[in-house]
């Protein structure tokens, strides 16, 4: 059985680096052919000025396309969950996970906490979120995780109105 471990480690100067390993459970190299993402490598208005989350989004563009590598190099595919606005930043990057084999799906519009909203605003934020990705990538997102597995009383409602096949947020 195999397994997959992201290390990210600090490096001086306050960058990181992602490294990626794949074994099995006896310790030998091991095939590992589907991987479930949450990647969010957008701004975070709660937590950093406007420049800094500039400076983060292009590190993890770059950790992106080696992430992407990496998966081809292991003939994994993957499920990415991001937040809708975080792939209009930079817009190719979602195509390029569906571009090369691996399903995009839904991890809110930025990030925001649906226990917080509005019936309303829930429903118009994810809808906009589904329709953002679909948009970036031409193909529809039919799953999502909730931010933070954050659920309101009509989060499922919601979603079963959006036709998704399915939410790994529980």
């Amino acid at each position: 059985m195999g397994f997959l471990t992201f290390i990210v480690r600090n490096v001086p100067g306050g960058d990181h680096t992602l490294q990626i390993q794949f074994a099995s459970t006896d310790g030998r190299a091991a095939r590992v052919s589907k991987v479930v993402l949450t990647v969010w490598y957008g701004p975070d208005p709660a937590n950093e000025n406007a420049l800094r989350s500039l400076e983060r989004i292009y590190r993890n563009q770059q950790r992106w396309d080696a992430l992407i590598q990496t998966l081809e190099r292991h003939d994994a595919k993957a499920t990415f969950f991001i937040p809708a606005l975080s792939g209009l930043i930079p817009p190719g990057q979602p195509k390029a996970v569906v571009a090369a084999g691996h399903e995009l799906a839904i991890h809110s519009w930025i990030h925001e906490l649906n226990s917080r909203l509005s019936h309303e605003s829930e429903r118009e934020l994810a809808f906009r979120a589904r329709d953002t990705l679909e948009s970036l990538t031409g193909v529809r997102p039919v799953g999502m995780r909730t931010a933070s597995w954050d659920f309101s009383p009509w989060t499922l409602s919601i979603l079963r109105e959006m036709g998704l096949l399915y939410d790994s947020s529980l």
